[in-house]
Parts: structure tokens; C-alpha cells; sequence
């Protein structure tokens, strides 16, 4: 069995308010965990991590994370990484993509 393979949408939100964080997860890969890292930069330090439950993501469907802001973070451009992990242990390569503050 491959690993999990991994999209992920462009995100955009205020401080304060509640983002939706979009990714599709594609492959057999039955129930899979994804691990969320929000960062400045691509490969900066991570600003929150975020993991999901082990669940059955629905073919051709996006899954979707809904994380608060914080009101203490600038506005700019930040990124959001996610790694898809399956039941057997394969992991899927590190995705990103941009989230938008302001």
C-alpha cells in the first residue's frame, strides 16, 4: 500500500475569527491522521501545530480543519503544512500552501 497523498487550498482570514484550513486526501489509504503546522515561512519556526482525529477522509471530498487565529498574529502571509499519516504507518510528503492573515 502507497502512502496518502495530500492537497491543500490556499486559506484567508482575519485575527480573531475562525479559518477553514481545506485539504483532500487521495489514495487506499483507509483511516488516515493529518498533522497541521501553521508557520511564517516555509521551514521558520512553527507558530501551532494542530492534529486531527483518525478518520475516513471521503473520496473526492475536501476535509476540512477550522482553527481560531489568534488576535496577536500580524497580518501577512503565513504558511500551513499538512502530513497525512495512515493506519499502517505510511506518511504522505509535507504539503503547503498560503494563509492569508488580514
Amino acid at each position: 500500500q502507497s502512502s496518502p497523498n495530500v492537497k491543500v487550498r490556499n486559506a484567508r482570514q482575519v485575527p480573531g475569527a475562525k479559518v477553514k484550513l481545506r485539504y483532500r486526501v487521495t489514495g487506499e489509504t483507509g483511516k488516515t491522521r493529518e498533522q497541521i503546522t501553521i508557520r511564517r515561512t516555509k521551514g521558520g519556526t512553527v507558530l501551532r501545530r494542530i492534529s486531527t482525529v483518525a478518520a475516513v477522509n471521503p473520496v473526492g471530498v475536501d476535509s476540512l480543519v477550522r482553527w481560531l487565529v489568534p488576535r496577536s498574529f500580524a497580518y501577512g502571509k503565513y504558511v500551513w503544512c499538512i502530513t497525512s499519516k495512515d493506519s499502517i504507518g505510511n506518511v504522505s510528503d509535507l504539503t503547503c500552501a498560503t494563509l492569508t492573515v488580514g
